[in-house]
């Protein structure tokens, strides 16, 4: 499967996983899947599956003037333009690292100091969750009820899993891994700002790749990450564009 493919594949069960948690509508096609937030806080996400020809851009267009704002429209592919449509854009690497055994976990003398485990209750996802949205941040969420990004029914979904990490008892980061039958992504690795540099963002790496151990894993980067993913194996496969409207 070309990587790009991989990345697609995953950020799509990811969507769709969190569309059936926190009941959000879904428009699937061969080009794209939309998950439409509708009142709910957040934003309408587009992630396209393959590249956009010309003949289709009208019907993105469309697709995007009609979803509740903000929306995005994420290409892993790099191929569209939505500057006329009103659109901003933000390029970001998609990286890909290849089946590998299961890291061990890092020593206290690398920067290994946070505690980092699979969240499995109900308190500890909340925690979780605060942690990303002032972490990474997702400041959309910030004055939502608790349960709007992480809903405990993401509990109930085998295919995804919530790392917390802490340092002496005090959540400091937090991380989403996704399976999805054909490889495994990582995303939302949040580290609150007096917590960075200390080897916690690698912990939680190393964590939720020995969770995904023997596949290849995907995520896309952002400028604080890249250095880091480089470390661990990942390789840039394609510079994606994220395409944000505002309301």
């Amino acid at each position: 499967m070309p990587p790009t493919d991989q990345y697609v594949r995953n950020a799509s069960e990811l969507w769709r996983s969190l569309a059936a948690a926190r009941g959000h509508r879904v428009v699937a096609e061969p080009e794209w899947l939309l998950v439409d937030a509708g009142a709910d806080p957040g934003e309408t996400h587009i992630l396209l599956r393959a590249p956009v020809v010309d003949a289709r851009m009208p019907d993105l267009l469309r697709l995007a003037a009609g979803a509740s704002r903000p929306t995005r429209v994420e290409d892993p592919f790099g191929v569209v333009d939505l500057a006329a449509a009103g659109f901003a854009v933000k390029r970001l690497p998609t990286m890909v690292r290849g089946a590998a055994p299961a890291p061990a976990p890092p020593t206290p003398s690398a920067g290994g100091e946070a505690d980092v485990r699979q969240v499995r209750d109900a308190d500890s996802l909340a925690q979780a969750e605060r942690v990303t949205i002032d972490g990474y941040p997702r400041p959309q969420y910030a004055d939502a009820a608790p349960g709007r990004m992480y809903p405990p029914a993401l509990l109930e979904m085998d295919r995804l899993a919530v790392y917390l990490a802490t340092v002496r008892d005090r959540p400091v980061g937090a991380c989403l891994a996704v399976r999805d039958g054909h490889g495994g992504g990582v995303y939302w690795v949040a580290v609150l700002p007096g917590y960075r540099r200390r080897g916690v963002a690698t912990s939680l790496m190393l964590a939720a790749l020995r969770g995904l151990a023997g596949m290849p894993v995907s995520l896309c980067a952002s400028a604080a990450g890249f250095a880091l993913y480089q470390r661990l194996g990942f390789a840039t496969v394609s510079m994606s564009g994220w395409w944000r409207a505002e309301a």
